[in-house]
């Protein structure tokens, strides 16, 4: 499986990287590549939280459903 980014991300890079080479701009190496991985890395940061949520709401239903059962005993129901 192959990562393409897109082509105006590596446009980006590239005036960045010029500037960068001509000391038009002091940024760090991490801004100038930014373009490179920062949509990889925000497509991740995404899936994390998408995730956590997840396990959130996984971690809630078992709980419920565990009161559900005891009640449901305590009850005779």
């Amino acid at each position: 499986m192959t990562l393409k980014v897109p082509c105006s991300c590596w446009v980006l890079f590239l005036i960045f990287l010029v500037l960068k080479l001509t000391s038009v701009i002091s940024w760090s190496w991490w801004l100038v590549t930014l373009p490179l991985w920062g949509p990889t890395a925000l497509l991740l940061g995404i899936a994390v939280v998408f995730f956590g949520i997840a396990i959130v709401i996984a971690v809630v239903f078992i709980i419920f459903g565990i009161i559900v059962l005891t009640l449901a005993i305590i009850f005779g129901d």
